[in-house]
């Protein structure tokens, strides 16, 4: 007897998303399941399976007229991943498998041991803990390991390492649903100029190959516009310990300096008391309080082989180097002082001072912290030579003065997706965590508004808030025509409507 997927169905559920900014009715709300129980001889046999199944409710949407969007961890601050007509909640499909040497097309260049099957629904905390126990982890990822795989990379989410890029940068492959035909329309796209899989994993998932490097760098940031992301195919590193610490510095020319130019070189000139190894310098963060400008929370973290000695565990009640900034920030939700300035600086001052320095895995160092509070975050990219200049932009914003919250920076290696927001050579990503109220809000849309009248080329995390239209579209130049044409090339007419949303670009203006 073949083994089946299901669903719990629920109707007109009222959802909203872990930071509770977030909140809709959904017409119909499936929790997917893959074929129950798990069993590990079949991996591939229930991927495929559970894409029959997701396949035949894309039929049932397309012959109602309905959209559907996938839902994971439900961590994006924006409407990204919400459909009012179905969701499909994936955090259950967390299967994985290594690549076995047949599953690896002959003329690849990989090593096997390093290729790995991740189903959407895996945490990246997940991933990371299974590939620990292979000696392996992934290069980079966001500053918490909560999101799910697919939400991760969908969306764009980044590290702060300057030299590699975003965590979609990892992916090799992806298994991607594009219709509601289960023979035709489970594909597992690859780059034309770096094929992965064999044919032998492709009919095992039940799927054909299609090797094409603008559909595949289209397919990796799209934010479910592109079809249902059933797991991916990726490229792991041998396991590296981060060593990390944390110091309260002066906002000066020589931070300055070292945001606009990246030169490492300036750190040891920053903190002289501390052992800096500028060549291991793996990640650079700047954050800043705009109710105390005179000051900079620096946090450095330099990669190293295994040689390190491995730190204790830090007190719970304190932020350590690799901490989610809008945990932090969240904690101010409880008990707002009237003043947002004193909110913002007491918070700092309790929980985000002088720390390490500590030596992690990754995995320990980029943990799932505990959500405190409802908040609200827009990220906003730009290049790193003009990061200064956007930050003084948006210091000036009278609206800053009600914003509790703070602007912190990283610097990220631009990406391979068309729509990664992390666009430029080396992109600054200034993320705007705060308080969720109307002043923060208010913030945001000032400062939107100043950086699209200014010169300063300007992209958005798309799972994070940010204004929808051709403005913030501006910046991606022919990756936007070229994301537009694969998806045209990916989807059909009808499923095109199905997968649609107004996150997704509808088409260009003139002159774009």
């Amino acid at each position: 007897m073949s083994r089946q997927a299901s669903s719990n169905r629920t109707a007109n559920l009222r959802w909203q998303n872990l930071h509770e900014n977030v909140k809709l009715t959904v017409g119909e709300y499936h929790e997917l399941w893959n074929p129950m129980p798990p069993r590990s001889t079949r991996i591939p046999e229930d991927v495929r399976a559970t894409t029959s199944y997701v396949c035949s409710i894309i039929a049932d949407a397309a012959a109602r007229g309905k959209t559907i969007r996938s839902v994971g961890g439900a961590w994006s601050l924006s409407e990204v991943a919400t459909s009012k007509d179905i969701m499909l909640g994936t955090r259950n499909l967390n299967l994985w498998f290594p690549l076995a040497m047949g599953f690896l097309d002959a003329p690849t260049n990989h090593d096997v041991k390093r290729i790995h099957y991740m189903q959407c629904g895996s945490s990246v905390g997940e991933v990371y803990s299974r590939l620990e126990k292979r000696n392996l982890t992934l290069p980079t990822s966001g500053a918490s390991n909560g999101q799910t795989i697919a939400g991760a990379v969908s969306t764009g989410t980044h590290g702060s390492a300057f030299t590699y890029g975003a965590i979609q940068e990892c992916v090799v492959g992806i298994h991607l649903i594009t219709g509601s035909n289960p023979a035709t329309d489970s594909i597992l796209l690859e780059r034309a100029s770096d094929p992965v899989a064999s044919q032998s994993l492709a009919r095992r998932l039940g799927a054909r190959i299609v090797r094409d490097d603008d559909q595949f760098n289209a397919a990796l940031v799209s934010f479910g516009s592109m079809g249902f992301v059933m797991g991916y195919i990726i490229n792991a590193e041998p396991i590296y310990h981060l060593e990390s610490w944390r110091r309260v510095v002066p906002y000066d020319g020589l931070v300055k300096a070292l945001m606009t130019t990246l030169d490492v070189d300036l750190v040891p000139m920053i903190v002289p008391s501390l052992p800096v190894h500028a060549d291991k310098i793996w990640h650079v963060e700047v954050v800043l309080n705009p109710h105390d400008p005179a000051n900079a929370y620096l946090t450095i973290m330099e990669r190293w082989d295994t040689n390190r000695r491995l730190s204790a565990p830090e007190p719970v009640d304190t932020s350590a180097p690799g901490d989610d900034l809008l945990s932090v920030i969240g904690g101010l939700t409880a008990a707002l002082p009237s003043s947002a300035g004193t909110a913002t600086s007491t918070l700092l001052n309790l929980t985000f001072g002088d720390r390490g320095p500590v030596v992690a895995t990754p995995y320990g160092t980029f943990t799932a912290p505990t959500v405190r509070g409802s908040a609200l975050s827009a990220e906003i990219g730009v290049p790193y030579d003009r990061s200064v200049d956007a930050v003084e932009l948006l210091m000036s914003c009278p609206e800053i003065k009600k914003y509790a919250g703070i602007i912190a920076c990283r610097f990220v290696k631009a990406s391979s997706a068309l729509l990664a927001f992390t666009q430029f050579p080396v992109t600054c990503t200034i993320e705007l965590p705060g308080v969720k109220n109307a002043n923060t809000q208010h913030f945001y849309d000032a400062a939107y508004a100043r950086l699209f009248a200014s010169d300063i080329p300007v992209t958005a995390h798309w799972g994070q808030i940010y204004p929808i239209g051709d403005k913030i579209l501006s910046a991606y130049g022919p990756n936007l025509h070229r994301w537009l044409a694969a998806r045209e090339a990916l989807l059909s007419a009808e499923m095109r409507s199905v997968f649609g949303h107004q996150s997704t670009p509808r088409g260009v203006t003139p002159g774009d």
